[in-house]
């Protein structure tokens, strides 16, 4: 997967159970935009690395800070 151009991006923003097929799915959202997919998302099986969505990818920290207002 490294070695393939990137063109867009795409964020974790969950995990799921499908009943029906017992799979664990990621809830991932694409930078397509929300007329692509499932309003922007789409689901991808969770434990089996596919499309590299475990091991190849990149996280952030994010702190907050609250401002005063006077």
């Amino acid at each position: 997967m490294a070695n393939q151009p990137l063109d867009h991006t795409v964020f974790l923003i969950g995990w799921g159970f499908d009943e029906e097929k017992q799979i664990p799915y990621w809830i991932v959202r694409n930078s397509y935009g929300d007329t692509w997919g499932m309003n922007g998302d789409f689901h991808v099986r969770r434990g089996f690395d596919d499309f590299g969505i475990e091991s190849e990818l990149s996280a952030y920290d994010v702190e907050l800070i609250k401002h005063r207002h006077d």
